[in-house]
């Protein structure tokens, strides 16, 4: 079986840098047709992002740090926004890179369907969301008249 695109969720050592040879040698056996991508998780940056990141390399996967590239219409691979396709995006890993969703999704048009990743996907989620509920709170009109803060907050 050869899957059209691989994402790997980070932690690729645990315990030793050492493994980063054994990591990447696992690596090269995967044989996707389209895209191998990841992020790094904490443990890889706890041993060496550095090495981490050469070793994701040398297997084949391309890191995707708060940013992201496409796959057009033809299934190719392209870093500048397709008229038609999809979007991979990957974030950094909350406890040791900072998340920049807005960085990784910059210029991705509306209607572009999007796959955004993360080493931490629920707390990335918990982000995301509450971005966009800042958003829609920021294009509501304002319904409050009182200047007293209590009926001000019962009434949003």
């Amino acid at each position: 079986m050869q899957p059209d695109i691989l994402v790997g969720g980070g932690d690729y050592v645990f315990g030793s840098r050492d493994r980063f040879a054994e990591a990447t040698s696992w690596m090269r056996l995967l044989q996707p047709r389209l895209a191998f991508i990841g992020v790094l998780g904490n443990h890889d940056y706890w041993h060496g992002s550095e090495q981490a990141e050469k070793a994701c390399a040398a297997g084949g996967m391309l890191l995707l740090n708060n940013e992201r590239l496409f796959i057009d219409e033809n299934r190719k691979i392209c870093f500048t926004a397709p008229r038609r396709g999809l979007c991979l995006a990957g974030v950094g890993d909350l406890w040791s890179f900072p998340v920049d969703i807005d960085k990784a999704l910059a210029g991705v048009e509306e209607a572009m369907p999007r796959l955004l990743f993360s080493h931490n996907p629920a707390k990335t989620l918990a982000i995301l969301l509450s971005a966009i509920y800042r958003r829609k709170l920021d294009k509501r009109p304002h319904l409050c008249a009182s200047r007293d803060p209590k009926r001000q907050r019962s009434q949003l």
